[in-house]
């Protein structure tokens, strides 16, 4: 109450000096420093002020948490230890702290110095504008010449002095707590306050209570103990049950192991029949597989002697191939001279055109035919290579030779028909050695008609070895 008063005295004589000061000016000539060194010591006392109290705030934080510790002793002692895991802890810990007062006070001053800062810059701003006004209330009072500006220079400094002074000053007081006594260092010691009383709680005093005393141990031993004479007076009482019920189990266990047995004595008499009955059955299958090696031997043979037929017609395909070229060589050294004779035989040439066309389509048309089985008997050879795999090549070259016969053929064809469409007809002196070729031709489709009943013989033999081994 004493320091309320002294402040309000000084901050009564000041407003004082100053109303003075502002109606005659050179009433106090010396006011403006005063005024300086008010806002200096103003500044200076407010951050020493500030020092002082976050240390006494800082020492306090050991006295309140001793407090609060006994509080939350004193309203846990109320709860039975059965509870201790439902209590919610941190709720309990931040009631007592709101309800204790000394942390009430405690906060209200850290408050206060959190808001010191502020202060100080407010209070140079305060001596700042103070100045400013001074200084502009001079120049105000000599507008009408009633003061000389050299006798009012020193007060226009003097404001300026109070402007300048306060703010600096209480910008270095702001910056000094700023810096060096930061506000966040309460912070953390609260917080360092609210998980040392956490810590108390689980670590130290729940643990301390949960341990059993020995009288208690003493009523566990005497519970068990009676549990345990339960357990052992209900055994006694069921044991004559249970000993006629493992008679019984025994008796039906032994009942059902005799049906068991019986059972398993018929189903074995049941398997050696079963057993006898297979091994006829593997007996007669192996007089089938006897029989069909013996056949198969004899599908071999024919196969073999097929071979040599397709060896036979090969070497006739070949003959007929000869006889192909040259024919074709004849008709190349014949086109010179078809030339000349074209003018005078056009209506009987028209007539020979046509009939070497239709020749030629159905020599195509043969050898399309022809073309046809051989592809079959090609596809027929591919499925039973793994049958027949010891004449696999033979029949490699067999296809080669034929197809290499069928692609001359065709070539001989193709020249015929572009010298005849070259040439449009042919001499009628060549007639008679044409339908020779096509006697050659017929001839030759009867000797491949005599192959494809030779491959249809071979696919039948090799259709019966496939059935045979099925």
């Amino acid at each position: 109450m004493k320091q309320l008063s002294l402040r309000y005295g000084v901050f009564i004589i000041c407003f004082v000096l100053l109303l003075l000061y502002l109606i005659t000016p050179s009433f106090i000539p010396w006011f403006p420093f005063l005024i300086v060194l008010a806002f200096l010591g103003l500044t200076v006392k407010s951050t020493i002020d500030g020092i002082r109290l976050k240390n006494a705030l800082l020492q306090q934080v050991g006295i309140i948490e001793q407090k609060l510790r006994s509080e939350l002793v004193q309203k846990v002692q109320g709860i039975s230890r059965n509870q201790y895991e439902k209590i919610n802890k941190i709720a309990l810990i931040e009631k007592r702290c709101s309800e204790n007062q000394e942390l009430k006070i405690w906060e209200r001053h850290k408050r206060s110095y959190q808001l010191l800062p502020n202060s100080l810059l407010a209070l140079g701003l305060l001596g700042t504008f103070l100045g400013i006004t001074m200084n502009l209330f001079l120049i105000s009072r000599n507008t009408g010449g009633e003061l000389q500006l050299q006798k009012a220079l020193p007060d226009i400094i003097g404001s300026m002095a109070i402007a300048f002074v306060s703010s600096l000053a209480a910008l270095a007081g702001s910056v000094f707590l700023t810096k060096f006594h930061p506000t966040y260092d309460l912070d953390l010691e609260k917080d360092k306050l609210l998980i040392s009383l956490e810590d108390f709680l689980d670590n130290d005093y729940f643990i301390s209570q949960n341990q059993p005393t020995v009288a208690e141990q003493i009523d566990v031993l005497i519970k068990t103990i009676d549990n345990y004479a339960k357990s052992l007076s209900g055994f006694v009482t069921t044991l004559p049950k249970n000993t006629q019920d493992f008679q019984n189990a025994v008796t039906v266990a032994s009942n059902t192991l005799n049906t068991s047995a019986n059972n398993f004595q018929v189903v074995a008499n049941q398997s050696s029949q079963s057993m006898q009955t297979g091994a006829n059955v593997l007996t007669n299958a192996t007089n089938n597989l006897a029989r069909l090696t013996t056949t198969f031997s004899d599908i071999t043979s024919s196969l073999h002697n097929s071979t040599k037929s397709f060896d036979n017609a090969i070497d006739t395909l070949q003959i007929y191939a000869d006889k192909l070229a040259d024919i074709g060589n004849a008709l190349a050294n014949n086109s010179s001279q078809t030339q000349s004779l074209i003018q005078t035989n056009q209506q009987s040439l028209n007539h020979v055109s046509d009939r070497l066309l239709q020749n030629a389509n159905t020599l195509s048309a043969t050898s399309q035919t022809f073309n046809n089985n051989i592809s079959q008997v090609t596809a027929s050879l591919t499925q039973h290579t793994g049958q027949v795999g010891n004449h696999n090549n033979r029949l490699q070259n067999l296809l080669g030779v034929i197809e290499n016969t069928t692609q001359s053929s065709n070539t001989n064809i193709g020249q015929v028909v572009s010298v005849l469409n070259q040439n449009t007809s042919l001499l009628g002196s060549q007639i008679n050695q044409l339908q020779n070729i096509a006697e050659s031709i017929d001839s030759n489709a009867q000797t491949m008609r005599q192959i494809q009943n030779n491959f249809s013989d071979l696919l039948s033999a090799l259709a019966q070895l496939q059935k045979s081994k099925f």
